[in-house]
């Protein structure tokens, strides 16, 4: 929306949830940290390529990233080519 001050009426409702929410995000990251919690291999397997995040090199990962974020920013009308 953008400023509280200008052109549309400010509601901090939505505030309590996304407090909520990075709360519970926080103590699970740190309670899985204190755990000692080891990432399985699906974890570590990308659902959608199927690649193994854990085994690309940095190469690779570009050229996999690169095209969606260009495809992203391109559905959103935000490249400039």
């Amino acid at each position: 929306v953008g400023p509280p001050d200008l052109d549309a009426e400010w509601d901090d409702r939505g505030i309590d949830g996304v407090y909520r929410f990075l709360n519970k995000f926080w103590k699970l990251a740190c309670d899985s940290i204190e755990a000692d919690v080891k990432a399985t291999p699906e974890m570590m397997t990308s659902a959608r390529t199927g690649l193994k995040l854990g085994s690309m090199k940095s190469g690779e990962l570009k050229k996999l990233t690169y095209p969606e974020a260009k495809r992203l920013l391109s559905a959103l009308g935000m490249l400039r080519e």
